[in-house]
């Protein structure tokens, strides 16, 4: 693809397992693991896979050689600069790193994702490579022996399958035996001393019954791999699908993208002077550009499968007008043409309602336009240096319900170049970022700052902040303010008024459609009193209308059954009409209208702006700021997950 929309979103899949691999399964793992990505490139044909491996020895290497194999992208988070970490190998496997690592498309260095020690050992980082991994992945590739580790300082192939169970990750589990036996064990902390030479214990899955003095034995417990996958929250047998309405909806969304291509195009070019100004445009950073065109591209493919719903809908509505006509026509006329247009009438809108059931548009529209808002938020949260997790925001029962969100961001900030810091930079308490879900698995963490919450200026996982923050935000929060808080009241005014006239004009139809029926109601009751004789009256048809018509022979059409047919057409359009405005809910449409402009409206007085002076010069302090466009950004989300969960089960459908 090439344009406004011009990347696919990836499946991201992440990789651990052990380092001590038995030699003797090492070819059938690689063939079971090419058998799952060849499954799963199959399954999501318009998805790239990116593969996410740290490159140690062992499982991640493993995986990803049959990754660039298979024409798989395969990126390297470093749980430590290049330099500390080739300490781990020796000089083969440096080797073999050194070609993997020129064969990736991207390598960085992971940053804290949580609390960093006043003097980490090297097992911290390692266990923050693993969580990056976990968070960073649609899906969790585990090679694996099913033995539970649980080292002090966290980390290994256990705690990073249970951390992707947590984060609602697609865990595979490969039952991998290991070259040596395992015991209980624990972190050495190889190399803390920068002169200290790698000894052979592989760092996070270390072997032997030795441990180092002081430092606490790991829980060990053993278990076949997918009945500890099972404990740890992930499906194991026949369950383990590789089939994920999440990733469904991913690789539907690159498929509408490449389908509406060209209608989509021009809307995405035309939406975009409404959400960033041409100055925004220019300092974007490479993650808020990559938001801003998801964005883009889920409100008009939500723009365009609305529309799409709504023209079934009215070619159902006139068929079905058709229909009863054809009816009518042929009961009182006889016509064999009228039986033979209500069989094709009948076959028109069955073959309409199954070809939008088919396409999904009521689904398609509904699940864009809830990705849209997010994407809406997402994208001015960061452009304000707010970077609270969307899914965070939702509701707890809502939460699951629209973790597709979560997906498709998670697929497009990995399109972004180099998410980690920069090699060889350095983790300090400072910079530490608080992990969104509070302590893991049990382990107490260090707080210092609310769980959804990150310190000022630094990114929870997953979201990268701007690559330069500019010195003074005030125009770019003036012009947040105006694009987002403004332009959205602006709008839910502007739809309240219009969804108001489009109500009024249905009422006014209807009425009109009343009066019409009540009339030749009347009509004829008059003429069956009082005009009986006319009312047997024979309508003139010529004869080469009725045999057009097919009509039988000696078959007449009278005026009585001429006001029948008038009256059956008008009771079945005020019955089309009610139930086409009917399925657009306008009174609901209307009320959240103005819920929402209520809730701008609000924040636009108590926040950073007074429409009474120019916006740049009426931002206040820092804090309200922040504290308003929270606020509005998460109950912009909960309104928009309501109205997702609501409209997904009340499919509009009409009934002929």
């Amino acid at each position: 693809m090439s344009g406004p929309a011009s990347e696919p979103l990836p499946i991201v899949v992440g990789v651990t397992g052990h380092r001590d691999i038995a030699p003797e399964v090492i070819s059938d793992l690689e063939k079971r693991v090419r058998d799952y990505l060849d499954q799963l490139q199959r399954t999501y044909p318009h998805c790239p896979v990116i593969m996410l491996s740290s490159l140690a020895d062992g499982a991640d290497r493993l995986c990803a050689r049959v990754a660039l194999d298979m024409g798989c992208r395969l990126r390297v988070p470093l749980p430590m600069a290049r330099a500390d970490y080739e300490r781990d190998f020796g000089e083969e496997s440096r080797r073999e790193f050194d070609y993997l690592l020129s064969q990736a498309e991207d390598a960085f260095v992971v940053g804290s994702l949580e609390p960093t020690p006043n003097q980490p050992r090297r097992g911290y980082f390692y266990r923050q490579a693993g969580l990056y991994v976990a968070r960073q992945s649609h899906l969790l590739i585990a090679l694996w022996d099913g033995v539970e580790v649980l080292y002090p300082e966290g980390g290994g192939t256990y705690e990073t399958v249970r951390f992707t169970c947590r984060e609602g990750g697609i865990v595979h589990c490969i039952s991998t035996p290991r070259s040596s036996d395992m015991a209980t064990s624990c972190h050495a902390d190889v190399g803390a001393d920068a002169g200290s030479p790698v000894s052979g214990v592989p760092l996070g899955n270390a072997l032997g019954g030795a441990t180092e003095a002081g430092c606490e034995p790991a829980l060990v417990m053993n278990a076949a791999p997918e009945e500890t996958a099972a404990r740890a929250g992930a499906p194991s047998g026949p369950a383990q699908s590789i089939r994920d309405s999440r990733l469904e909806t991913i690789e539907e969304f690159n498929r509408d993208i490449a389908r509406h291509k060209p209608t989509l195009d021009p809307m995405i070019e035309q939406g975009k002077v409404n959400v960033v100004d041409a100055s925004m445009a220019e300092s974007l950073s490479a993650d808020s550009s990559a938001i801003l065109t998801l964005f883009l591209c889920a409100d008009a493919l939500s723009i365009l499968n609305r529309d799409l719903k709504l023209r079934a809908l009215r070619v159902l509505s006139l068929l079905g007008l058709l229909l009863v006509l054809s009816f009518l026509l042929y009961d009182e006329m006889e016509s064999d043409l009228m039986l033979l247009a209500y069989g094709a009438i009948v076959l028109a809108a069955f073959a309409v309602y199954r070809f939008s059931s088919q396409r999904r548009y009521h689904q398609k529209y509904c699940r864009y336009r809830a990705l849209a808002e997010a994407l809406r938020v997402r994208l001015y949260w960061g452009l304000s240096g707010i970077y609270t997790p969307i899914h965070q925001s939702y509701t707890y029962a809502q939460g699951p319900e629209l973790d597709f969100v979560r997906f498709v961001m998670l697929a497009g900030q990995t399109q972004v170049q180099g998410c980690g810091r920069p090699e060889g930079s350095a983790v300090t308490a400072s910079s530490a970022m608080v992990a969104p879900h509070g302590p893991l698995f049990g382990r107490p963490i260090p707080s210092v700052a609310p769980p959804s919450v990150a310190p000022a200026g630094v990114a929870p996982a997953g979201v990268a902040p701007p690559a330069v923050a500019p010195p003074d935000m005030t125009s770019d929060r003036a012009a947040v303010v105006r694009l987002w808080i403004g332009g959205q009241y602006d709008y839910h005014c502007s739809s309240a008024a219009k969804k108001g006239r489009q109500d009024h004009r249905n009422a006014t139809a209807a009425r009109l459609l009343f009066l019409l029926s009540l009339l030749l109601f009347i009509v004829v009751v008059v003429m069956e009193a009082f005009f009986k004789v006319a009312a047997q009256g024979v309508v003139p048809v010529g004869s080469t209308l009725q045999d057009i018509l097919m009509m039988h022979d000696g078959q007449h059409l009278i005026w009585r059954g001429v006001l029948k047919i008038a009256l059956g057409v008008l009771a079945a359009a005020t019955a089309f009409l009610a139930n086409y405005y009917g399925s657009l809910a306008l009174p609901q449409q209307i009320f959240n209208d103005q819920r929402m402009r209520t809730l701008f409206a609000d924040a636009l007085r108590a926040d950073p702006l007074d429409l009474t002076v120019p916006r740049a010069d009426s931002l206040r302090d820092d804090a309200t700021h922040e504290r308003v466009l929270r606020l509005v950004g998460r109950e912009s989300l909960i309104e928009s997950a309501a109205w997702y969960l609501t409209q997904r089960e009340n499919e509009q459908k009409l009934f002929i």
